[in-house]
């Protein structure tokens, strides 16, 4: 869930980055859970010309930020045919009276050439106040290479699954869930695509 390198976004401006983000499947309310897909992509200007190599290691630094508990070592594993790494985690958000601790499989993987993915697959879900009644949390990042050598292609797909309250309509749901979604794909843009543009 790639949650910091604001850092260095001095050097990086908002015209170096175009982004797109649309639904890729719901938004909908089904059997009392809002389910959906939402997708994010952009085409980020390199700052540094380092490759996927040295994005992976940024990614990995990203990832150590915001884990609240390691269940083990990191486990070398391949990820989409591209070698790379395995974590059992522990992330957590949000404040004292809307928090929720997701655990779940992380992976990290690069071909070092041409693409990186990374996933993260909710297993077990914990929470207080809205974030109780979150079911799936699940992240995907890809980045490739365009045809331009100075711009890469970033992926950021968000899946959820949300039990709706007794206390609330149908209607009244469906909006709220799908603006918190789309706030938070939000909020994650810039720190991606700056992680993206500063790791490549």
């Amino acid at each position: 869930m790639l949650l910091a390198m604001l850092a260095s976004t001095s050097a990086f401006a908002l015209s170096e980055y175009k982004c797109e983000m649309r639904w890729t499947s719901g938004p909908e309310v089904s059997a009392g859970h809002f389910t959906g897909t939402l997708e994010d992509q952009c085409t980020v200007k390199t700052l540094n010309q380092a490759g996927f190599r040295h994005l992976f290691d940024v990614m990995e630094e990203e990832l150590l930020l915001e884990v609240e508990t390691f269940h083990g070592d990191a486990i070398e594993a391949d990820y989409l045919g591209m070698p790379g790494l395995y974590y059992d985690v522990t992330l957590a958000t949000g404040k004292p009276s809307n928090n929720v601790r997701v655990r779940g499989d992380q992976y990290l993987a690069t071909d070092g050439m041409f693409r990186f993915s990374s996933g993260f697959f909710s297993n077990k879900i914990s929470g207080s106040g809205p974030a109780s009644y979150v079911r799936v949390s699940n992240v995907r990042v890809e980045v490739t290479r365009t045809l331009d050598p100075d711009r890469f292609a970033s992926v950021f797909a968000y899946e959820v699954k949300v039990e709706k309250p007794v206390f609330l309509t149908q209607a009244a749901f469906l909006k709220r869930v799908k603006a918190d979604t789309e706030d938070e794909a939000s909020r994650r843009e810039l720190r991606l695509v700056t992680a993206v543009a500063n790791g490549t």
